[in-house]
C-alpha cells in the first residue's frame, strides 16, 4: 500500500524551492475567498479547523522543496499556510496553523499523515473539527504557462449522520474508480467530505478567465491586475500557488453547497 498521500511527482530542480519560499512571504498580499464559512449546517458542522502542512515534490538531489522530510515524503509548512490564509477569512472559532500540526506529528510518534484514518487521529487529538489536507502533485517550472496539480481533502473528526456518510463514501468511491483517490480511505470508512484533484492549467481558457476574475478581486499593484494569460507570466512565480488556493477554497464552498442541497436537514420524521 502507497503512504499517504498517493502522489505521481516529477522530480524537480532549484526553480521551485523559489516559488515556495516566495508564497510564504508575508510580504506579500493575500486574495482571499470571502464567502463566510459553509460548514455550519447541523449534519457537518465545521467550527474548528486544522490544516496540514502540504505534500510538495523533492528535488533531484533529494533536498526538499522548501519543506521538510515526513515518513518518506516531503512537507512543505508554507504552502499549506497558504491555504491557512484563505481559511482565516472563513470565520472558524479555532484555526491551528500548518506549524503546529508538524509539530504535534513530530512531537508523538503514534501520529502522523500517512492515511485517511491517521488524520482522522490526528485531528481529534488536536481537538478540532476537520483538518485539510493538500498535495501539490505537478508543476512545470519550465513552461512559461504554468500547470500545476493539487489535491485537497477535507476530514471531519466527528461522527456523521448516516446519510452524510453514505454520500461521502459514494463520492470518495467515485473519486477512486477514476483514479483520484488517496491512500486507505475505501477501507477504513474515513471518508473525506471534501475530495478534488484538479490540474491548474493557465493555457486552459478556463483558467485564464479565473486567473483574470483572481486579479480583479485581490488586493494586487496596478500594473499586476493584467488579463489572465499575461498575469501568470509576469506573477507565477509569487502568486499562481495562492491564486490555486482562492480557487480551491471557491470550489470547497460550492461543493458543500451542492452536498447541502443533496442531504434534506433537518431530517424528515415520519408524519411530516
Amino acid at each position: 500500500m502507497s503512504p499517504f498521500p498517493r502522489m505521481t511527482m516529477r522530480m524537480l530542480p532549484g526553480a521551485v524551492v523559489r516559488l515556495v519560499a516566495v508564497i510564504g512571504a508575508a510580504a506579500l498580499l493575500w486574495g482571499c475567498a470571502s464567502r463566510g464559512n459553509p460548514y455550519t449546517r447541523g449534519d457537518l458542522e465545521i467550527r474548528t479547523l486544522a490544516v496540514a502542512p502540504s505534500f510538495v515534490p523533492r528535488m533531484e538531489s533529494g533536498n526538499p522543496l522548501s519543506g521538510a522530510p515526513l515518513g518518506g515524503q516531503t512537507v512543505s509548512v508554507e504552502t499549506g499556510r497558504v491555504f491557512w490564509h484563505q481559511f482565516t477569512e472563513w470565520s472558524f472559532d479555532r484555526l491551528v496553523d500548518p506549524a503546529d500540526v508538524l509539530a504535534a506529528v513530530e512531537r508523538d510518534p503514534d501520529l502522523s499523515l500517512r492515511s485517511p484514518a491517521d488524520v482522522v487521529k490526528l485531528g481529534r487529538v488536536l481537538g478540532v473539527d476537520a483538518v485539510f489536507i493538500s498535495a501539490v502533485t505537478e508543476f512545470d517550472p519550465y513552461n512559461r504557462m504554468p500547470r500545476v496539480g493539487l489535491h485537497g481533502q477535507l476530514f471531519y473528526t466527528k461522527e456523521m449522520t448516516p446519510e452524510t456518510a453514505n454520500l461521502a463514501e459514494a463520492d470518495a468511491r467515485g473519486a477512486a474508480g477514476m483514479g483520484g483517490f488517496w491512500g486507505d480511505a475505501t477501507k477504513v470508512r474515513n471518508f473525506p467530505v471534501y475530495n478534488r484533484f484538479a490540474v491548474h492549467d493557465s493555457k486552459e481558457k478556463t483558467t485564464q478567465e479565473q486567473l483574470a476574475e483572481y486579479t480583479r478581486r485581490v488586493s494586487v499593484p496596478a500594473d499586476w491586475a493584467l488579463s489572465g494569460e499575461d498575469f501568470v507570466k509576469v506573477k507565477s512565480a509569487t502568486e499562481y500557488i495562492r491564486f490555486i488556493a482562492w480557487r480551491t477554497m471557491n470550489d470547497m464552498y460550492d461543493a458543500e453547497m451542492e452536498r447541502q442541497d443533496r442531504i434534506p436537514w433537518p431530517p424528515e420524521t415520519e408524519g411530516g
